[in-house]
């Protein structure tokens, strides 16, 4: 029996691997989030506890992952959110179990500590600066424009601002630099909060999900990413995303990702980072070491027709030994989009119904207030399809898309 260790509620590596009677799952969670997030709710008959314990921007939980082994043995510890990746390559290095590497977890957990990796390899990345105040910002914009300002060490979408123009400059300071999580997503402690300035890329954007054992990429896939107008907030994911890149670029885009796990030294685990490409060139963007969000796990599952969960915790455990081989359809995740305002109305909701959508999910309900969305957590909605065409998939979710109208006034 393998017991597995996560740093954060990841509630879908329980679900997705119950049919594994060789594994069973612990959980530590942020007291805060327990709460907010009722997680005394979930149950799973692989789940066999779950213990309150510290691991953002906090090491307390350690000491209850040593007292946890010592009466089960952890055999692999994953990080379930991103600001638990630090503290979980922590627990594990200390187990003697898989993991990133605490080199690499640094590097993954803040922007900038990734930048400066990236400079001493052969990484594709924008010009960049750290960003204390008003003075440094307008210092890097006057030579760097246009100019991305965001927050260095958190998470998501969270605060991202474009700098076009001199006069754009101390409004995207005050709103990147006051941006907040809900207490949902992050407990409710004190940190230093870091900031970045990066010259703007223009081109499409793209994700690489790895799965790294002992050093090496044993699977990898290319997502294809839109995000909204006037916002930085991801619209669509399409697995895979290869027809929309040029062999030249894919090759680029390949060698990059190699690059990348070795520069950073990881040792085993998942990756999931995210390219601008500018003529054929891959800019990164930034890299996560956890799972991806937006249901591009289930996206690749669909996809390749594999399990993602129970594959990454293969690789936790070791046990990665399944050839992957070519995806065999197209399966695209796209999120509704409304005007800001009370829904009055949903139309054409029956078009969801159909054999090809997989899964939908309608986050608003008539009488609430849309806001206009500042983030991934005010996304009023998505929906899943999938087919054996790249053709005939955009044909349905544009079908999709002009069927299902969000009234708001």
């Amino acid at each position: 029996m393998y017991t597995i260790l996560l740093i954060g509620m990841a509630e879908n590596f329980i679900k997705y691997t119950q049919h594994r009677d060789d594994m069973r799952f612990l959980v530590i969670e942020e007291k805060d989030l327990f709460y907010a997030n009722n997680c005394e709710g979930v149950r799973y008959k692989n789940l066999i506890g779950v213990y309150i314990g510290e691991y953002m921007h906090s090491t307390e939980c350690i000491s209850i992952a040593r007292k946890l082994n010592e009466e089960m043995k952890i055999d692999a510890v994953i990080p379930g959110r991103d600001y638990a990746v630090e503290t979980a390559t922590a627990i594990a290095e200390e187990l003697g179990v898989n993991s990133l590497g605490m080199g690499a977890a640094k590097a993954l957990t803040n922007k900038f500590l990734l930048r400066n990796a990236c400079v001493k390899g052969d990484i594709f990345q924008p010009k960049y600066c750290k960003i204390n105040s008003v003075e440094e910002l307008k210092k890097f914009c006057k030579n760097n424009k246009p100019v991305i300002l965001k927050p260095s060490n958190r998470q998501a979408s969270l605060g991202i601002s474009l700098i076009t123009e001199d006069s754009d400059i101390l409004g995207a300071y005050e709103y990147t630099t006051s941006a907040d999580e809900d207490k949902r997503r992050i407990a409710m402690r004190d940190f230093k909060k870091e900031y970045i300035a990066e010259q703007y890329i223009e081109g499409e954007e793209y994700s690489t999900e790895l799965l790294v054992l002992d050093g090496k990429i044993v699977f990898s896939n290319i997502t294809k990413k839109d995000t909204m107008e006037n916002a930085f907030v991801e619209l669509q994911h399409v697995v895979p995303g290869n027809d929309y890149l040029s062999p030249k670029a894919i090759k680029t885009l390949e060698e990059q990702t190699h690059f990348l796990v070795s520069l950073l030294d990881v040792g085993s685990g998942i990756l999931h980072a995210e390219w601008k490409m500018n003529n054929d060139i891959p800019y990164l963007i930034e890299c996560a070491g956890r799972i991806p969000g937006d249901y591009i796990c289930r996206l690749i599952g669909l996809a390749f027709d594999i399990n993602f969960y129970e594959e990454t915790c293969n690789i936790y455990l070791g046990l990665f030994s399944k050839h992957i081989g070519q995806p065999v359809r197209y399966a695209v995740n796209r999120y509704f989009t409304a005007k800001e305002g009370k829904v009055i109305e949903i139309q054409g909701k029956e078009k969801l119904d159909t054999e090809n959508v997989v899964q939908y999910n309608i986050n608003y309900s008539i009488g609430e207030d849309v806001p206009v969305v500042k983030s991934s957590w005010d996304r009023i909605g998505n929906f899943i399809i999938v087919n054996d065409k790249i053709e005939e998939l955009e044909k349905e979710k544009r079908l999709i898309l002009d069927s299902v109208k969000f009234i708001t006034a």
